[in-house]
């Protein structure tokens, strides 16, 4: 997921603040199902030169 900085951006705001965030997924088809993933991330503000894996990874997607 890549979100751009902002001042109503919740997930961008987690990250800075300790680095946690939760991923949902629901299924509103047939029995109700939810999956939660808890992770770590790191904020990266721009994949310049710093992060080329980053960058390429996300051209490829």
């Amino acid at each position: 997921m890549i979100d751009m900085y902002g001042s109503g951006n919740r997930t961008a705001r987690d990250i800075l603040d300790d680095g946690e965030i939760t991923i949902v997924f629901n299924a509103f088809d047939g029995s109700p199902k939810i999956l939660r993933l808890f992770c770590k991330s790191v904020p990266v503000m721009e994949y310049k030169e710093q992060r080329p894996e980053l960058r390429n990874a996300i051209i490829k997607l």
